[in-house]
């Protein structure tokens, strides 16, 4: 199964975490995360299934948000997970990554 599932609507791309995002991933994400940029949609982001997630998916992360905002790209948080949560605090990237309180 994979790490992020892209599933296309007429007013907005959604994005889900499931399982582990991780270094090796990694690659894969890129992919996923690219293909919702160049849809140009308003992305929402739903990480309730995430399990478990490193330091190079949350730069991963915060590449893809910084890229959607330069493409004037609503990105919102339906939902987030302790494990990324935690992970985003540790490397102090809650507020770069807008997560909600």
């Amino acid at each position: 199964m994979p790490s992020i599932n892209l599933t296309c609507h007429a007013d907005c791309t959604e994005l889900r975490f499931e399982g582990a995002l991780d270094v090796g991933a990694v690659r894969a994400g890129y992919q996923t995360l690219n293909e919702a940029l160049i849809r140009g949609l308003p992305v929402e982001l739903e990480a309730a299934e995430l399990e478990r997630v490193d330091a190079a998916a949350v730069q991963l992360l915060l590449v893809f948000y910084k890229a959607a905002h330069t493409r004037g790209l609503r990105v919102q948080w339906r939902s987030v997970n302790a494990a990324l949560r935690d992970a985003i605090a540790v490397l102090g990237l809650v507020q770069a990554l807008e997560l909600p309180a």
